[in-house]
Parts: structure tokens; C-alpha cells; sequence
């Protein structure tokens, strides 16, 4: 690691995202870059370290070579190192153009497509430039610094949309059409009547209005020997009459009998059951001792992630128990790589920043998983929990661990036994919207 420039603190104001130094995100963007952009443009930005002793911020390098700097150079080795200068530039710009206040906190003015640094900070390591000093302006706010367009970067911006189409005219319905029956339907349906009602008075074996009927139908004559022939006739009609209604009132429909259900047999007798062996009880394991109480409440927490200098970001995940065993925190990202002990930093933002009780031993341990501001992605998120190595054996190990996102926090208590194999086991997932 090769030293390019110190700046003191005082003299540099940091800028920031979300609140957080950009300085301190170094090591996730680079990685970001990298895999975004390639190796060439990661190189551009020179690493910082602070120095509390000092008060200043050191700005390394990887690369091997002799550091020029930039203003120090030919016109001639500025013109062969310019287009290199602007493809890494180019390659951030399109790492970070998904959020414009990480490309702002850069440097970088989206609409003028100019990056704003002090001449000095340039260099030229071998043939690759390096810039110091970036992410941070003049304390005191002064304007020595200057502007270099991205002759590569900035492609024009997509064309207005159309104008959407008009909507289709509406096409009125048509009227309802009044129907109205035909004037043969109607004689056809009092017909039908006609014909119910004749039936109607024609059911039955008496019948219905025989004798008004007959008594009409013979006319009265002027003559006596008419009238008598007329009474003898009507007497015979109403004799003729009261024997009908005789017959109509013994004309009833017989009711069959209802059949006499046979007797049903009797049922056997069931067998009596043999005798059933009372159960041997089966021998009941040992039961295992109750877990310790759960570790101390949040305070003790953020007491123990401050005393390892833990990042706070978007999303954290941290694991805290109260022995020298060594377990182990892992979250799965959305786009499935896993951050652990063996993968500490991954392509998405995130980093394991404190891993304990693996080397050095401690009561009060704690390991902490985090995103910066800004960069965790939106998807689903897994937390597990391993206990790699047993220190302390007889009582389980509890733990607890506790997710914020965005300073809504939920907390997960649950312990390791020794009895329990190997191996990761799921603790929660949750979302990041």
C-alpha cells in the first residue's frame, strides 16, 4: 500500500448519505464498483484511513508504481492518460446511477456531468490515475476547486414519452324494445282458462248444476194438460236429482290399508371383549436444564456494538449471548449470497464488521451484519444462527437476535444446545421494501 496524500480533518468537510460519512461506505462501494464498473474503475479511488492520534485522513493506493502528480505531468502524458481518466470515471457513473445522492456525495453533478476535486488530489500511479481526497470538500468552503467533464460518460436522455391515445367513442345502446304479446296469444290463454274452469266444475262424481240446467230447458206451455205433463216431468227430474246426489255423496275414494311392517329378528348377542393389557409406560429421557435467562435488554446491546465500533446502516443484524462459545451470524441477501464469517463482504452492500469469540475470547460477546444507507437492496432477507465451537458445556447457550430496517427493530431470543448437531439453522426473514 503505497501513501498518495494526508489530509487533516480540519481542513476537509466529508460529504454524506443519509446521513452517514461516504468515507466511511469505502470498502462496500468499492466493492459495488468493482463488480459494476471492473477492477480499472475501483482503482480510481484511493483508500482512506483515519488517524484519531493525528487528526488526519490518510489516502492509500494498492497499485505499484512511483505516484506523479497529476498536475506535475506533460501536457502530452495528460492526453495519453485522459481517456483512461474518463472511461473510470464513466464506469462510476453507471456503478452508482441508480442513486443520485451516492453519485452526488462523489463528486459527481448529474446535470452538468462534471466532477468536482482539488488538482492536487490527482495522481498518476504507473499509468493509471488515482484521486485522493474524494467524497470530502474545503472546510472552509472556499472554491479552489475545479470542474473536469466526463467526456465518455452522460448519454442523452431518453426521448418524452407519447403522447397517450385518445379513447375510443362511446357507441350509445339502443333503446329497449318494448315487446308486446300477439292478440292470438291472448285469445289462446282465456280459452285455456275456459277449459280449467269447466274442469274444474265438471271433477267429481256428482253432478254440477244438472238440475238448473233441465229445468230451463223444458218451456212453460199455456195449455193444463201441458202443465200437468210439466209438473210430472219436473218431479221426475228432482227424483232424478236426489238419487244422483245420493250417489255423489257415497262416492268416496277408498283408502288402502297401510301394510303391517314385519317384525323385526332379534339381534345376537355380541361377544364380550377380551381383555385389554394395561401399557407399560415407556422410560421418559432426561429432561434437558432449563436454559439461562435471555441476554440483558437493548442497552447492553448498543453498549457492546458501540465498544466494537459496529457500523449502524439501513439494515442491521446482530447477534449478542453471554459465554465463551463461539456462534456464528449469517444473512442471505436477495440475490442469495450468504455473508458470514468465510464471506464478509458481498456484492449488495453488506459486511460482517464484528466477528468474535473465534481467536480471542469474551463473556460479553456480540457479531453485527450491516447495510449502509442507501444501499441495501429491496427483496427478502434470511438470518442464521451456528454454533461453530463449545467452550462451555452442560447448560444451553441463549442468544438474541435483533434486525432493525430503516430504526424499526424486532428482536429473536432463542438457544444453542450441546446436544444439537452442527450446522446453520433459520432464525427469521424479513423485507426491505
Amino acid at each position: 500500500m503505497q501513501l498518495l496524500k494526508r489530509t487533516r480533518q480540519t481542513e476537509a468537510r466529508e460529504r454524506g448519505v443519509h446521513g452517514q460519512s461516504v468515507l466511511e461506505l469505502h470498502q462496500q462501494l468499492g466493492a459495488i464498483i468493482a463488480r459494476r464498473g471492473g477492477e480499472g474503475a475501483a482503482a480510481l479511488l484511493a483508500r482512506p484511513s483515519r488517524n484519531q492520534t493525528t487528526g488526519e485522513i490518510l489516502w492509500y493506493t494498492p497499485l505499484e508504481g512511483t505516484p506523479r502528480p497529476w498536475t506535475a505531468l506533460s501536457e502530452a502524458e495528460r492526453a495519453a492518460a485522459q481517456p483512461r481518466l474518463d472511461a473510470a470515471l464513466a464506469a462510476i457513473v453507471g456503478a452508482v446511477s441508480d442513486t443520485d445522492t451516492l453519485g452526488a456525495a462523489l463528486g459527481h453533478d448529474p446535470a452538468t456531468g462534471t466532477w468536482a476535486f482539488v488538482p492536487s488530489s490527482l495522481f498518476l500511479v504507473g499509468d493509471v490515475p488515482v484521486l485522493a481526497e474524494w467524497g470530502t470538500e474545503a472546510a472552509d468552503g472556499s472554491t479552489t476547486r475545479v470542474a473536469l467533464t466526463n467526456t465518455v460518460a452522460g448519454a442523452a436522455p431518453p426521448p418524452p414519452p407519447p403522447p397517450p391515445s385518445p379513447p375510443p367513442p362511446l357507441i350509445a345502446e339502443p333503446p329497449p324494445v318494448e315487446r308486446r304479446w300477439p292478440r292470438w296469444l291472448w285469445l289462446l290463454l282465456a280459452l285455456f282458462l275456459l277449459l280449467l274452469l269447466a274442469s274444474a266444475l265438471l271433477r267429481g262424481c256428482a253432478p254440477v248444476g244438472l238440475r238448473g240446467s233441465l229445468e230451463t230447458a223444458v218451456p212453460p206451455g199455456p195449455s193444463a194438460a201441458a202443465q200437468a205433463e210439466e209438473e210430472a216431468l219436473r218431479r221426475e227430474i228432482e227424483d232424478l236429482g236426489r238419487r244422483l246426489e245420493g250417489q255423489a255423496d257415497e262416492c268416496v275414494a277408498e283408502v288402502p290399508p297401510e301394510p303391517v311392517p314385519e317384525p323385526l329378528p332379534e339381534p345376537e348377542p355380541l361377544p364380550e371383549p377380551e381383555p385389554v393389557p394395561e401399557p407399560v409406560p415407556e422410560p421418559q429421557p432426561e429432561p434437558e436444564p432449563a436454559p439461562p435467562p435471555s441476554p440483558p435488554p437493548s442497552d447492553e446491546e448498543n453498549d457492546r456494538l458501540q465498544r466494537e465500533g459496529a457500523d449502524v446502516g439501513q439494515v442491521n443484524v446482530s447477534l449478542m449471548w453471554n459465554n465463551r462459545n463461539d456462534l456464528d451470524l449469517a444473512v442471505i441477501d436477495p440475490s442469495g449470497e450468504r455473508i458470514d464469517f468465510n464471506n464478509r463482504a458481498s456484492g449488495s452492500g453488506g459486511r460482517l464488521d464484528v466477528d468474535m469469540n473465534a481467536r480471542s475470547l469474551s463473556r460479553r460477546p456480540i457479531e453485527n451484519i450491516s447495510w449502509p444507507a442507501g444501499l441495501a437492496p429491496s427483496g427478502t432477507y434470511r438470518v442464521l444462527v451456528s454454533q461453530y465451537e463449545i467452550r462451555e458445556r452442560g447448560a444451553p447457550t441463549p442468544f438474541r437476535v435483533t434486525v432493525t430496517v430503516m430504526g424499526e427493530r424486532t428482536v429473536y431470543d432463542g438457544f444453542k444446545s450441546p446436544s444439537q448437531p452442527p450446522g446453520w439453522v433459520p432464525i427469521t426473514e424479513f423485507t426491505v421494501p
